[in-house]
């Protein structure tokens, strides 16, 4: 029969194991998902552009909308890490019979180390 000591530490093991492993989290490695697009590019953008223009300058979208082509959606995401929240940015572009009317959204500051997404 185990003594009353040792039926203790295997207690006290088992409960320290399983204390520290809730504290671990496995690595999540930083996923970055969409268009990478730069100010560069979108500062070559002109109202008037027909879209194999665009599509030439920025690449195609992520986001094709079927029931409204005439609208272009280029989104970027970013999760760093598992305890940090998504980042999401959206550059909007609309046509009108084919050719460039509005472009809704901005680049802003990198979210990931090297990219400069939109925003």
């Amino acid at each position: 029969m185990l003594s009353i000591r040792l039926c203790s530490r295997i207690i006290a093991i088992m409960l320290s194991t399983a204390v520290l492993s809730a504290c671990l989290h496995p690595y999540t490695p930083p996923v970055q998902q969409g268009n990478v697009l730069t100010q560069a590019e979108i500062s070559q953008l002109k109202i008037g552009m027909s879209k194999d223009e665009v599509q030439y300058l920025v690449g195609a979208p992520v986001l094709n909308d079927d029931l409204n082509p005439d609208e272009w959606n280029y989104v970027y995401t970013f999760k760093p890490s598992y305890t940090k929240p998504m980042k999401t940015q959206k550059l909007t572009l609309h046509f009108k019979n084919g050719n460039l009317i509005s472009i809704d959204g901005q680049v802003d500051k990198p979210l990931g180390k090297a990219q400069a997404p939109i925003a």
